[in-house]
């Protein structure tokens, strides 16, 4: 339920609507959730680990200093000057202590996603949890459908068929529901599109998900590193560095017949695998030394 931590602030933000004190308020409350935020950062800077781990030190660090710059800027949109000129922008209330929060909370949300997506392992992260059952969706998505009628100033400033009408949940027409098919088969042939793309741009994170037999689910392995793959023994390198296997090497096997590397990987040993000595590049005796670095430890 952590996602109702703003609900006190959010009930704050509606009961001060209409109030003289409506614009303190505002940056009251804008203050009090960025600091929160950057407090976050600053604990976990600290040695903490509030936050989600990252591969390393130096992306530790820079999510914690990314979390709390968050926080900073989450609590100055909040203020009468800024959120004075954001309005001349944005079709925003600027004297509206709600709309406000709603500010803050939204560059919060931009910034530690941002953070998040850019300093540590998502991909490891997804493939820890368990999976999502329909009740389990249901449950997460709760919170947000709270946040969202009370936000709205549901039993403070509304009630809930107006609280409704206020967040268009009403009965769908027909174009309604032949906009929302197009827009479903629209954001799927995106979603398509762009893990073609991240598979094309981005290889690193897929070469470092490998399958077991058996329809196993993927797991996710640290990169850039090294680990040899106990069913294809083979080596998953960088792809600058290209996978070390009986593929590589298929001219020096004298074996005949091979219909896959599966089937060469099996009968080929990775340590009796040699580059050939003539003109052996610096990438290749770097892959050769990646090799032989697990036998020697």
């Amino acid at each position: 339920m952590v996602e109702l931590t703003p609900l006190p602030l959010i009930i704050t933000a509606n009961a001060a609507v209409g109030k003289r004190w409506a614009n303190l308020a505002a940056e009251v409350l804008g203050g009090v959730i960025g600091g929160l935020i950057c407090l976050l950062g600053t604990a976990d800077l600290a040695g903490a680990r509030v936050l989600s781990p990252a591969p390393n030190v130096d992306m530790q660090r820079a999510l914690d200093l990314t979390v709390m710059a968050t926080g900073l800027l989450a609590a100055a949109v909040a203020s009468w000057p800024v959120r004075s000129r954001i309005a001349r922008v944005l079709p925003i209330d600027s004297q509206s202590p709600v709309q406000a929060l709603a500010l803050s909370l939204s560059v919060i949300l931009f910034g530690v996603d941002i953070a998040s997506i850019s300093f540590t392992d998502v991909l490891a992260s997804a493939n820890a949890q368990p999976p999502l059952s329909l009740g389990d969706l249901v449950l997460d998505q709760m919170p947000f459908l709270i946040l969202a009628l009370l936000g709205v100033g549901l039993f403070s400033r509304r009630q809930l068929s107006d609280s409704l009408d206020r967040l268009g949940l009403v009965g769908p027409s027909w174009w309604h529901l032949a906009i929302a098919l197009a827009a479903a088969g629209a954001f799927f042939g995106f979603s398509q599109q762009m893990d073609s793309l991240s598979h094309a741009t981005t290889p690193h994170p897929v070469r470092a998900v490998h399958r077991h037999p058996g329809g196993a689910r993927p797991r996710p392995r640290a990169w850039p590193g090294q680990e040899i793959h106990e069913h294809h023994r083979s080596v998953c390198l960088p792809h600058q560095l290209q996978l070390v296997g009986w593929h590589r090497y298929r001219r020096c096997s004298r074996e005949r017949g091979h219909r896959g590397r599966g089937v060469a990987d099996r009968r080929v040993g990775l340590r009796g695998l040699e580059a050939p000595p003539q003109r052996r590049s610096l990438r290749r005796r770097l892959t050769d030394w990646l090799v032989r670095l697990p036998a020697q430890g």
